[in-house]
């Protein structure tokens, strides 16, 4: 409705018409453009300039979109389901720059972000276009249908203005006849520096394997081998431990006994503390993970072996994945398709990367399970109930409840309290998460010092 309030009140409708198309926004669930177009309230062009304008952006009318013919290598850059899921459509690609550009339906929802998670790209921008001619243009270059634009393509001599001259946008728009009609500029997701790019691949990071369902375009695909392990780039030894001798204490600063253990996890912690020092609201989390996830442990009586192990995976889990422009938790994965997608692709990135560093088998289980789910619908191999690691299970857990307690970019966007945190993984129990776990987590943050404190630990 901001659209059309903004129209009425900069008199581009009258009273009546307002009236009429938000009655049968309120009726039908009919976006307010269609309707506004359909009523004849304004023209297609008169009312995508407007709306462009509005939000300090361009547009492509449905005739350009109609006649884009739009490469394979841009489409394969964002799946057909994530296209759908947030009505957008990837129009012109430029592999110089890492720049994507799309057209969406609204620039509202925050689709450039997430289309930005999804292909890795330095730069989303977005346009906006015509709900219909989105969808049309999905049919037609994703799907085939030659006749997806024939119900919205106007007639000859229908009266509506001409193609506005096409408009460079350094070079992008030219080469697929689209013209991106000034409104103000392109808006684009917010620009963060990206990783190091390995041998040829700018923008993209490296390539973790696991499942790709977005294939990278050929004009940034590299062969080469992914860079050394952190580990090993850093210079360092870890051999590897014997997870069955020694323990640590609940707040991860002194050991027992076997030695090769202890100096092998306090390796681990230096070199992640060094990593998460650039992570923001997230610095400290593999450390608060940890603490959290062994209290669980202890409260569950682990084995000494399995317990260690799980200590290994808490400082790990993130390892590989905090390029993404998301915190990759269970929670989030299980709620947002972009999320889901970058998970999918770099699940095992902490395998991977410490592959020198000899892991446990125990703890690549863990590492790998942590977006399974507990009803089965996780990945990457479906598993359900307690045929998923219980260090996995404790692991998805606690790093969702960490992200809500401390991180105010969650899915509530809002740092939650113990209390909060906990009542949604008991609302998540049976589904994502193992319901017998959540007593034993309840019993842990009532006494979790660095939330209840309000600080990062």
């Amino acid at each position: 409705m901001k659209i059309l309030d903004r129209l009425r009140d900069d008199a581009r409708i009258s009273a009546s018409q307002y009236e009429s198309v938000y009655h049968q926004a309120k009726r039908s669930g009919e976006p307010i453009i269609e309707l506004l177009i359909d009523t004849n309230a304004m023209s297609e062009h008169e009312l995508l300039k407007a709306v462009a304008h509005m939000y300090q952006t361009r547009f492509v009318s449905t005739e350009r979109l109609a006649k884009a013919g739009i490469d394979r290598q841009t489409l394969s850059m964002v799946p057909r389901r994530v296209c759908e899921r947030y009505h957008c459509c990837p129009v012109v690609f430029d592999p110089k720059t890492q720049s994507l550009s799309i057209v969406v339906a609204d620039l509202d929802d925050d689709v450039s972000k997430h289309v930005q998670v999804v292909t890795g790209v330095r730069e989303v921008r977005a346009y906006i276009a015509r709900p219909a001619a989105i969808t049309a243009s999905i049919r037609k270059y994703y799907g085939g249908d030659p006749m997806a634009f024939s119900k919205l393509l106007p007639e000859k001599g229908s009266g509506l203005p001409p193609a506005m001259d096409e408009t460079d946008l350094g070079g992008l728009g030219g080469g697929l006849g689209l013209d991106f009609e000034v409104g103000g500029r392109g808006r684009a997701a917010p620009r963060a520096r990206p990783p190091a790019a390995p041998q040829g691949t700018p923008g993209r990071g490296i390539d973790l394997g696991g499942l790709d369902t977005a294939p990278t375009p050929r004009a940034v695909t590299s062969q080469a081998k992914p860079p050394p392990p952190p580990a090993a780039a850093a210079g360092l030894n870890l051999g590897r431990f014997d997870a069955s001798g020694g323990a640590i204490d609940d707040k991860m600063g002194t050991f027992e006994a076997a030695p090769d253990y202890a100096s092998y996890l306090e390796t681990v912690k230096v070199l992640v503390s060094l990593l998460d020092q650039g992570r923001g609201e997230l610095r400290g989390h593999s450390a608060h993970v940890a603490s959290i996830a062994l209290k669980i442990a202890d409260r569950l009586a682990m084995p000494k072996a399995e317990r260690n192990s799980l200590a290994v995976a808490a400082f790990l889990h993130d390892i590989g994945k905090t390029a993404s422009a998301y915190h990759l938790t269970a929670l989030n994965v299980s709620r947002f398709d972009g999320h889901r997608l970058q998970a999918q692709k770099s699940f095992d990135a902490p395998t991977k990367l410490f592959d020198a560093a000899r892991l446990n088998d125990a703890t690549k289980a863990m590492l790998e399970g942590m977006y399974e789910r507990w009803d089965g619908k996780g990945f990457p191999k479906n598993l359900e109930s307690k045929q998923i690691p219980l260090g996995a299970r404790i692991l998805a857990m606690t790093e969702t409840y960490c992200d809500l307690t401390t991180n105010a970019k969650n899915p509530y966007r809002r740092v939650l309290t113990p209390r909060e945190a906990v009542e949604v993984v008991r609302q998540l129990g049976g589904q994502l998460f193992d319901p017998g776990l959540v007593d034993p987590l309840r019993a842990v943050a009532g006494s979790d010092r660095a939330t209840n404190a309000g600080i990062r630990p």
